[in-house]
Order: structure tokens, then sequence, then C-alpha cells
């Protein structure tokens, strides 16, 4: 088995990679919202 700081500092880098994909993924969903605003209320 690994001691306890081992499992912490393998942790770390993959909480860090979850922190990134979830601000991508709210920032891309951000921007498709509102370019499909924009180009809704230009149509009408």
């Amino acid at each position: 088995l690994l001691p306890w700081w081992s499992q912490w500092i393998l942790n770390v880098p993959w909480a860090i990679f979850h922190i990134l994909i979830i601000t991508l993924q709210a920032f891309i969903f951000m921007v498709l919202t509102i370019v499909y605003l924009s180009m809704a209320s230009e149509e009408h």
C-alpha cells in the first residue's frame, strides 16, 4: 500500500484536472449560449 502522502500527491493533479474541465465546460456552454442568443435575436 502507498503511504497517505503519496496518495495525496497523486490526487492533486487529478483534482486540478477536474476543476479545469469543469471551468472549460462552463466557458464553452456560456459562449455557445451567447452566440445562439445573438443569432436568434438577429433573425427577428
